[in-house]
């Protein structure tokens, strides 16, 4: 048994309920449902906001679900239950003092460690945002704006828009607009990957680590050399998500014009640290 403050041994139930350095995370506000991307508040279980506990994720998968323990939105009460990452937000360490939620994860592995609790929270939130970014298909107009209403740079295509025959995507990380494209549709090559003719007329792209950002009460650590703009992160992960969604089309030169970009801005973010105009 371990000893407590006044001086004799503690119980088993007084062992259970010591505060212990934990996992927690938030259930989104709100987030992006269907193919249509409609906007939903909270999760199923949970409403926005919620405070969740973790207990395990599938590694196996990615850790694309992760299991956790929170008061669910009706009946209020403890519940344990699996869901997707993507559904979750600022994982942190923390001190939990609850009795009820430390009885629940007296038995899990990763609570208890402070430096285990932080380095997961930081796994955790990359794999929270890796799983939240999606594309939605918008009307080119829809798109245009996105790009207008966040202030993003529009790079020109090589085609210009010829009305009807234009589509759009928007990229999303979680519910905020991060990249956009307009371009004509070309229908699927039979048994033939990457060899339809692709293109575009308007791109456009914000930077991912500039979106989210919130005072939290225990803000995750970053490392000191982590650069704070990270356009190429958008450039390649817009490209894997087409890649996905367009597997008949070659997208080599689309591939080319976003590394540019990723290079172009990547040199100004250096200039702007450096004081340089």
């Amino acid at each position: 048994m371990v000893d407590d403050q006044s001086g004799g041994a503690s119980t088993p139930d007084q062992q259970q309920t010591q505060p212990r350095w934990c996992l927690v995370g938030n259930v989104v506000a709100q987030r992006l449902h269907g193919e249509d991307g409609e906007l939903r508040r909270g999760a199923r279980l949970f409403p926005g906001g919620t405070k969740v506990y973790y207990r395990s994720a599938y590694w196996g998968m990615g850790a694309e679900s992760v299991t956790v323990l929170g008061l669910s939105r009706r009946p209020r009460r403890w519940i344990t239950t699996t869901m997707r990452s993507s559904l979750i937000e600022n994982w942190r360490a923390q001190v939990v003092y609850t009795p009820r939620v430390l009885q629940e994860l007296q038995d899990d592995d990763i609570h208890g460690d402070k430096s285990e609790a932080h380095a997961l929270a930081q796994v955790m939130n990359r794999i929270s945002a890796a799983y939240g970014r999606r594309l939605v298909a918008r009307t080119p107009q829809e798109c245009l704006q996105a790009a207008a209403d966040v202030g993003a740079m529009l790079v020109q295509g090589p085609t210009p828009g010829d009305g009807d025959e234009d589509r759009a995507f928007v990229f999303y990380a979680g519910t905020e607009a991060v990249a956009g494209l307009v371009y004509q549709a070309a229908h699927p090559t039979s048994g033939a990957r990457r060899a339809a003719h692709f293109t575009w007329c308007h791109l456009w792209l914000r930077p991912l680590s500039r979106l989210g950002r919130t005072d939290a009460d225990e803000p995750v650590d970053q490392p000191d050399d982590q650069p704070d703009d990270q356009p190429d992160e958008t450039a390649s992960a817009l490209l894997d998500a087409l890649e996905s969604r367009l597997p008949w089309h070659d997208l080599t030169a689309m591939e080319a014009v976003l590394e540019a970009l990723g290079r172009m801005r990547r040199t100004r973010r250096d200039r702007e640290g450096l004081g340089n105009p």
